[in-house]
């Protein structure tokens, strides 16, 4: 998750969005395809950028349930979807009707691969938005997608840009 925020630091910067990232020092390793994690983490994140207002803010949480399951979750305060068109966002190619969505360039894959690469591995996808207010993604990693390991140093929240 570090090395996906250290990635779009420059694209936060660009569109002068505030990008953070808080993993508690007790979080488990997530066991898994590294590569298909960073291709989710860098589209929801380089979406909450895209997506977002001028001063706005992407948030990166993690939230452990010990012996259940592990939470990720990317918040923003972004322009949002309205929970109609939340379907079709989700469709191949498919994205909101809203003139600022729009106006960004992208082909509607983004969600739609996180969706798919999420189910394929057994992880659960939510996605929560309210237009105006911004939209929250999270991806649950059940235990045996988990190694617990106990760590010697603490690692303090870090603002990314």
């Amino acid at each position: 998750v570090r090395t996906c925020c250290s990635m779009l630091t420059m694209q936060a910067e660009e569109r002068n969005v505030s990008l953070s990232v808080d993993i508690p020092p007790e979080t488990p390793t997530i066991i898994g395809d590294q590569t298909r994690f960073q291709q989710i983490f860098v589209n929801l994140i380089g979406n909450a950028i895209k997506y977002n207002k001028q001063d706005g803010g992407v948030r990166v949480t993690a939230v452990s349930r010990p012996g259940e399951s592990l939470t990720i979750r990317v918040e923003d305060t972004g322009v949002g979807i309205s929970s109609d068109e939340l379907p079709e966002v989700l469709k191949k190619f498919g994205r909101a009707s809203d003139s600022y969505v729009r106006a960004q360039e992208g082909l509607g894959l983004g969600l739609t691969i996180v969706q798919l690469l999420a189910e394929t591995n057994g992880w659960d996808f939510q996605l929560e938005s309210e237009v105006g207010v911004g939209t929250t993604v999270e991806i649950t990693f059940p235990r045996k997608s988990l190694f617990s390991k106990r760590r010697t140093h603490a690692i303090a929240p870090k603002v990314c840009r």
